[in-house]
């Protein structure tokens, strides 16, 4: 099961490479269906076709392995990225904050890890949040770490998170936990940093209009 942004050959090849690969596999299915991420995990698909094993390519395990109807095994994917570049974009437009929180998508996750010790040396205050049972620091759009005040060096005001992804989704799930907090996106592909708003009073008063 691959996110829906694979492309068609490398489908072909994860499939042909598994079949070779995994000794006394007869059969590979690649689930073409759209997913949505660890809370979309096909397991009755899977159950459907007869499959003995789900491999499940991108965030943790937010459906527990002992929940689905069929032995899931959670692959995650780790891109490589310029890590001094994201510190350096932060250094050089956020010099004036003290207290940074690091988070993005479950990709990015060891680039964020790895840049925490390096902004501390420039003497930030580094948060890494978790929302268990994801990794540190991973968002995804449907659940969000909420940033408590202990965890805030002066106020809110004082704080932002510098979110590393290449888009926004994940992102407006972190901003809706935590409105107080000034929100800043790394594109590690651009190399920049965009701020980013989301309209809270027009999301709750679309709520309250359903």
């Amino acid at each position: 099961m691959m996110s829906e942004n694979s492309t068609v050959e490398s489908l072909a090849i994860t499939q042909h490479q598994i079949s070779i690969l995994a000794t006394g596999v007869t059969h590979c299915f690649v689930l073409g269906d759209v997913t949505y991420g660890a809370c979309c995990v096909d397991d009755l698909s899977a159950l459907a076709l007869g499959a003995d094993l789900l491999i499940h390519y991108g965030h943790s395990c937010l459906v527990p392995i002992d929940a689905t109807k069929v032995p899931c095994l959670y692959v995650f994917v780790d891109i490589k990225i310029d890590v001094e570049r994201l510190i350096s974009t932060i250094k050089l437009n956020l010099n004036d904050k003290k207290s940074i929180v690091l988070a993005g998508t479950i990709q990015f996750a060891s680039a964020i890890r790895e840049a925490k010790p390096e902004l501390e040396k420039l003497g930030l205050s580094v948060l890494i949040p978790q929302s268990k049972p994801l990794s540190a620091g991973e968002v995804l759009g449907c659940t969000a770490p909420r940033i408590p005040s202990k965890s805030v060096i002066g106020s809110f005001s004082d704080m932002v998170v510098v979110f590393v992804a290449d888009g926004r989704f994940h992102l407006e799930a972190f901003m809706m936990a935590n409105p107080e907090i000034s929100a800043f996106r790394n594109d590690p592909y651009l190399g920049k940093l965009f701020l980013e708003e989301y309209d809270h009073q027009g999301m709750k008063e679309t709520r309250r209009g359903q």
